[in-house]
């Protein structure tokens, strides 16, 4: 796949998730039991997101690319996918990952896709480039959310829709406790194992628990300019898709 690099931000929080790079399909897949799969593709369904005719789309925070994929499985053949993210260990091994899937599917694979290097809150896109524009839990890692929002609203077209995918609270009052146990004592111990690096699986529940969510977040999304702003919790609310569209303006 072809892969740019360009420039590096927000040190901490780009050496974490460096260091967690080469496990990090392996600690989603095993700490979520494989369930963050699925919400991403119920996300695009939620969006009306769907392949009658070749889109543009622009992942953000693409991390190894599962968003992508799941863009790739309902967009139309000749769509273009652009996957953007800040840690060039993970867009390595984002690159492997679809280069993989085009050596072992071949045509079905046709859509072009690239992976670049790039800052959530100075995309190195144009204005009203994309119609489809994704990010899946990693608005809450960039360091002005609001700005990121904006900037993808900038390089959306007209009608173009924001999808997010973020974790939130729980406001299921039988989930949340059992989340809440998970997350604080269970996950940093089950990512210590598999990655090495208990920290940054203490700041991955502690970042989702600040976060705001449900309709303080859809709040985000209309100061940011979005319009038609709906959302929906999954699994009592562990996580959320909203849904944004950018107007004319």
């Amino acid at each position: 796949m072809p892969l740019i690099k360009f420039y590096q931000m927000s040190k901490a929080v780009h050496d974490m998730f460096s260091s967690i790079a080469r496990s990090y399909d392996r600690a989603n897949d095993a700490l979520s039991f494989g369930v963050h799969r699925l919400w991403r593709k119920s996300a695009l369904r939620f969006a009306g997101i769907h392949g009658k005719h070749p889109a543009s789309a622009l992942d953000v925070c693409c991390g190894t690319g599962d968003f992508c994929k799941a863009l790739l499985q309902v967009l139309h053949v000749e769509s273009q996918i652009i996957g953007v993210d800040f840690v060039f260990p993970m867009l390595e091994l984002a690159s492997l990952k679809f280069s993989d899937l085009i050596n072992n599917q071949g045509a079905a694979l046709s859509s072009p896709i690239h992976f670049i290097q790039g800052d959530a809150e100075s995309l190195p896109f144009n204005e009203l480039s994309f119609d489809v524009c994704t990010i899946g839990f990693g608005i809450r890692n960039v360091d002005r959310p609001i700005e990121g929002l904006k900037e993808m609203k900038r390089v959306l077209r007209a009608g173009g829709k924001l999808v997010v995918l973020e974790f939130g609270t729980p406001s299921n009052p039988v989930v949340r406790p059992f989340f809440e146990l998970y997350s604080k004592f269970i996950m940093p111990k089950l990512g210590a194992l598999i990655s090495g690096n208990k920290s940054a699986y203490e700041y991955l529940p502690e970042t989702s628990a600040r976060f705001p969510c449900g309709e303080d977040f859809c709040d985000l999304l209309k100061e940011a300019g979005f319009t038609n702003v709906k959302w929906r919790p999954f699994f009592g609310g562990i996580s959320y898709v909203y849904v944004g569209t950018r107007g004319v303006n």
